[in-house]
């Protein structure tokens, strides 16, 4: 585990404290408090300076209150001003995160001097409702201790305070198995059946899951992220944008198997008639997903079921749920009153904070409405896991890999919500690299990672929980989140940001606590810009890393199967990156100069260093540098996932299917198609479709040889 010290409130890695403080300038103190990197190491190995005026607004942004780096006396003043409000308290934590078997270990108290003679009491109110009281000192809390979420009081001769305790595990859960564990990436809404309404639904899901057993020893179906989105074609369809993360999409629902169908004759009128049966067609026959009419049909119906729900049932939903629930209705509210207002930043002023009067009374107003969308929420967790409870049934021993979304929508409902756990006027991306020589300005906002620590990280907790809900394992979404995140503040460019430092320690234990609970393996996506420590830091609490055939090169060309680490899932590609079949074939690099990302001055460049590639990777592959087509690297490209001594191994649906075009090119927006690709063979024809069946036959070969 990574040692750490607590300097004025902030939780800070050792391993950046290149110098000691009393060496270190007045402006890299202020830094290192707020925890902000006024330089960093770029993908090339060079050291890159963040530039002042960048440095200077962010630290203003998590100070709360302007700061000027460049005068020694204001940052001094600031630090001593920091200094004696963070030793004002008693508990120098709101939130002490630690390992079970080691409690108390890491608490600061503030003492003073009448205070260190004197016994100091504990009270510690246990997750489970419990009560024990002891000294500070005394040997019972090392029996006592449990992982969980329990509440402590600190009593000392003068005075009291309060303080959130977080236990955990030393690692996150995986499951004991003797064998690595194989799987396919599936993009939910790519799904093309004869009974759904247009795009992937829970029993496609579920068919799949049955169809796929019954050809390979399939463990497991990774899944893109379900969070809610808005469903608006084209900016607001990536799964990876969620409108909010504690909610899920409803376009996912089967309709026609919820419970109350069959109880509403006027839904059953409708699904019958020849117009909506003509709609359902055209929907089924699209080459792409239409979001808006898919989600709207299936909101139709859903308003339908809840009157005959309602009559007889009541809704539950968490307060996480709930105030997603209030922000969609309200959303509706001023959406028919004003066609052109598309988001909360769009409503009148007062209702832009949900806490206010005005919102409170429309709150009230709008109960039933508010209530519709948690019974939505319900048939779509109620749904969820029976798909889950279906693939253990089918003999998946992980069943279904979650995906957790590292954004939230800027006009979405959980910025909305939770506006003051949130950073003003910046927003999060990456530095320049390879792929992206300006960096990347993603545009959602940022945790503040202090304001996140003192509300107990509960931001964190139900997310994590939402998100692995009815599954056996969660990818990570950039997973460097847990350790730094790169800001850009506003008015400036991607490349002109900076990283500040999360909790690590702290946010890596609470993820250990939630995997045990949850009974669910994690997955670390650390593509991209990662400190040394990182890496090892993850390994350490059972994380797997994110090995990608693609990026995993040294200087002599792809490495080798052996190579990889056993901490790891291996894969071919990912969603951002060409299909197998797209990059053998050169179709991403059409794609990019189509959509403008790539002048066709280069394009003839690009591609001979694609052949070069393909010639190399066939090295790795074991063809002796033969440049082979067809189902022979596929073959090539099974063996060698299924050879890497890594604990899980995912193989893309595309790859069965010989999809050339990826499903999202970064950096696009309408000059691509991106998240509506369709899968081109529908569930039923699978298995009787001889490209796909030939694939699937050797991708089941390979993991039989290695087994």
């Amino acid at each position: 585990m990574l040692p750490t010290i607590e300097r004025q409130g902030l939780i800070l890695n050792q391993h950046h404290q290149s110098q000691p403080p009393e060496a270190q300038s007045a402006q890299q103190r202020l830094a290192n408090a707020l925890g902000v990197e006024l330089s960093y190491e770029s993908i090339w190995g060079s050291a890159t300076q963040v530039p002042l005026a960048s440095a200077q607004a962010i630290a203003s942004s998590i100070a709360g209150e302007a700061i000027n780096l460049s005068s020694d006396f204001e940052i001094e003043s600031w630090l001593a001003r920091h200094a004696d409000r963070a030793t004002a308290r008693l508990c120098a934590q709101s939130t002490l995160v630690e390992a079970a078997d080691s409690p108390l270990r890491l608490l600061h108290l503030n003492l003073e001097a009448e205070e260190l003679t004197a016994p100091i009491w504990l009270t510690v109110r246990w997750e489970n409702g419990a009560i024990s009281r002891a000294t500070l000192d005394s040997p019972t809390w090392a029996s006592l201790a449990s992982s969980g979420y329990h509440q402590v009081q600190v009593q000392t001769v003068r005075r009291d305070d309060t303080f959130t305790w977080i236990l955990h595990p030393s690692a996150c859960y995986f499951p004991i198995t003797a064998k690595p564990l194989n799987g396919i990436n599936c993009f939910l809404p790519s799904l093309r059946s004869l009974r759904n309404w247009g795009s992937g639904d829970f029993t496609d899901l579920t068919n799949l899951a049955a169809i796929l057993r019954q050809h390979a020893p399939v463990d497991f179906i990774a899944l893109n992220p379900l969070h809610a989105i808005h469903n608006r074609t084209p900016y607001n369809t990536s799964p990876y944008l969620p409108l909010s993360i504690f909610a899920r999409n409803l376009i996912y629902l089967d309709i026609e198997r919820l419970p109350d169908f069959d109880k509403s004759p006027l839904a059953q009128r409708i699904a019958s008639s020849s117009e909506f049966k003509a709609e359902l067609d055209r929907l089924r026959q699209a080459s792409l997903v239409n979001y808006e009419t898919i989600a709207r049909m299936k909101k139709f119906f859903l308003l339908l079921l809840y009157r005959a729900f309602r009559k007889s049932k009541r809704t539950a939903a968490s307060a996480w749920v709930s105030n997603y629930c209030v922000y969609q209705a309200f959303d509706d509210y001023f959406h028919r009153r004003d066609p052109n207002c598309w988001h909360w930043g769009h409503w009148p002023e007062p209702y832009r904070r949900p806490a206010s009067a005005e919102s409170l009374a429309l709150r009230a107003k709008l109960a039933t409405r508010i209530d519709f969308y948690a019974f939505v929420e319900m048939q779509i967790a109620d749904q969820l896991a029976a798909v889950q409870r279906s693939l253990i049934d089918l003999g998946y021993p992980i069943g279904l890999y979650h995906d957790l979304a590292l954004a939230t929508d800027r006009v979405g409902a959980d910025y909305w919500a939770y506006q003051d756990l949130f950073a003003p006027g910046v927003r999060v991306g990456s530095p320049p690299d390879d792929f992206n020589q300006d960096g990347q300005d993603w545009g959602f906002p940022a945790l503040h990672p202090q304001r996140h620590a003192d509300s107990g990280f509960r931001y964190f907790v139900e997310s994590i929980r939402c998100a692995a809900a009815g599954g056996g394992a969660l990818r990570f979404d950039h997973v460097m989140r847990l350790a730094r995140l790169y800001w850009i503040p506003d008015g400036m460019s991607a490349s002109e940001g900076a990283y500040v430092r999360d909790h690590f320690k702290d946010l890596l234990g609470i993820l250990a606590l939630e995997s045990h609970r949850g009974r669910f393996a994690v997955i670390g996506e650390d593509l991209g810009t990662v400190p040394g420590y990182f890496r090892q830091a993850l390994s350490g609490f059972n994380v797997l890393s994110y090995k990608l055939l693609l990026f995993e090169r040294d200087a002599d060309g792809f490495r080798q199967a052996a190579v990889y680490p056993e901490q790891a899932i291996a894969s071919f590609t990912t969603h951002d990156l060409p299909t197998f079949d797209g990059w053998l074939h050169g179709t991403d690099l059409e794609a990019r100069l189509q959509a403008g990302g790539l002048p066709s001055s280069a394009l003839e460049t690009e591609f001979a260093k694609r052949r070069l590639d393909i010639a190399t990777l066939s090295k790795t592959l074991k063809l002796d540098g033969r440049i082979v087509a067809g189902n022979e690297l596929f073959e090539a490209l099974c063996n060698f996932l299924a050879s890497t001594p890594c604990r899980m191994r995912l193989l893309n649906l595309e790859e069965l299917s010989g999809e050339k075009e990826q499903q999202n090119l970064p950096g696009t927006t309408s000059e691509h198609p991106n998240w509506q690709r369709r899968f081109p063979v529908a569930l039923k024809s699978l298995s009787q479709n001889a490209f796909i069946r030939s694939r699937l036959n050797i991708w089941a070969a390979s993991l039989i040889n290695q087994s």
